[in-house]
C-alpha cells in the first residue's frame, strides 16, 4: 500500500526562503508494489500547488502559481512593488501614491507590465473608486459588502470570526478582482486554487507576530486607542489563460481592523477569534511578461544600486 504525505518544506533559493507542498510516498511493509508502481502512484497523485515565499526582510508575500521559468520575473515585480514601503510615525506603510506614479513613468517606456483595470458589469461588483488611482482594485468589509463566499450582508459592528473576514477576502481576490479557480476558464481571471488563498491568508492572521516579523505585515494602533491595524502586503500570480510568456498578478495591501488596543493582543488569535473585523483591500492587477525587471524606485537615488 502506498500512503501520499503532504507536507511543508522550506529551502532557500536566490536569497528567498521559499513555503512549498511536497508530495512523499511511503510504501508499507507487506505490500507487494514495485517501484514502478510507486513511480505510476506518484504521476497520478502529484499536483500543481502555489508556492508562498517571501525572504527574511521581505515587504510583501507572494502566492504564485506559475511556471518554474516565469517565478525571477515574479520576483521581479515584488521587489519592484517593495521600494514603495515606507516607514514614519513608528511604523511601515505602503506608498500607493509612489507606486502609482512609477507605473505610470515606466508605461512611458515599456510595455511588459500592463495595468488591467476593473472589469465592468462583474457579477461581485464592489469595487469603489479611489481619487487619483483609476485602474486600481478598492474593497471594504463595512460598506454594505460580503462577509463570507456567499452574498450575506452584515452591520459593520457586527461580531465576525477570523475565518469569516478570512472566507470573505477569498471572496472578493475570486469574485471582485477575477482570480479563477478553474485554470482553464476563459479571459484575463488569475488561476489560484481558493483553499490555497484562505489557507495563506488565515495563517498569517492567526500568525501575525511572526508575520511582522517576516516583513510583510506592520501593526498601526489608532488615535483614540480603541482599536487598532494591520497591514498585509501579498501579491497572487498565476499563468495568463493565453500566453506562456505572460502571467497576471495582483498587488494588494489588506487592511485588517478591529476593537483591540494593543499589538500583542493580536498574536492570540484563532480561525474562531471573534471581534469586530473590518477590511480594507486595495490593489492593481498586472499582466507581466517574462522578463521585466525590476526598474527601482525613481524618487530613492539608490535604488539603482545592485548589491
Amino acid at each position: 500500500m502506498v500512503d501520499v504525505i503532504v507536507r511543508e518544506v522550506e529551502y532557500v533559493e536566490a536569497g528567498l526562503s521559499s513555503y512549498y507542498l511536497e508530495t512523499q510516498l511511503t510504501s508499507d511493509s507487506s505490500s507487494n508494489e514495485s517501484p514502478n508502481d510507486e513511480d505510476q502512484v506518484r504521476a497520478a497523485t502529484e499536483v500543481t500547488i502555489p508556492a508562498v515565499y517571501h525572504d527574511s526582510t521581505s515587504a510583501f508575500q507572494s502566492l504564485a502559481n506559475i511556471s518554474s521559468d516565469l517565478l525571477p520575473t515574479e520576483m521581479q515585480l515584488t521587489k519592484f512593488a517593495a521600494h514603495f514601503v515606507r516607514f514614519s510615525s513608528g511604523t511601515q506603510w505602503f506608498d500607493w501614491d509612489g507606486f502609482s506614479q512609477a507605473i505610470q513613468d515606466y508605461n512611458l517606456k515599456e510595455n511588459d507590465l500592463v495595468l488591467l483595470p476593473p472589469p465592468t458589469g462583474n457579477e461581485a461588483s464592489m469595487t469603489v473608486p479611489v481619487e487619483g488611482h483609476n485602474g486600481g482594485y478598492s474593497f471594504h468589509s463595512n460598506e454594505g459588502s460580503t462577509l463570507g463566499r456567499t452574498l450575506v450582508r452584515r452591520d459593520s459592528d457586527e461580531l465576525s470570526a477570523v475565518s469569516d473576514i478570512t472566507n470573505w477576502i477569498v471572496y472578493v481576490i475570486t469574485k471582485g478582482v477575477g482570480i479563477s479557480m478553474d485554470a482553464g476558464a476563459p479571459g484575463l481571471g488569475v488561476s489560484v486554487n481558493t483553499e490555497a488563498i484562505y489557507d495563506t491568508v488565515l495563517n498569517t492572521f492567526t500568525s501575525l507576530k511572526w508575520a511582522g516579523e517576516s516583513g510583510f505585515a506592520d501593526f498601526s494602533s489608532s488615535s483614540t486607542g480603541m482599536n487598532s491595524s494591520w497591514e498585509y502586503r501579498i501579491t497572487f500570480s498565476s499563468p495568463h489563460p493565453d500566453s506562456p510568456n505572460d502571467f497576471l498578478s495582483f498587488v494588494c495591501t489588506i487592511s485588517l481592523h478591529a476593537d483591540i488596543t494593543n499589538e500583542s493582543s493580536w498574536w492570540g488569535l484563532e480561525s474562531s477569534s471573534r471581534k469586530c473585523f473590518g477590511c480594507d483591500i486595495f490593489g492593481y492587477k498586472f499582466k507581466v511578461t517574462k522578463g521585466f525587471k525590476d526598474p527601482g524606485d525613481p524618487s530613492d537615488d539608490t535604488s539603482h544600486i545592485v548589491v
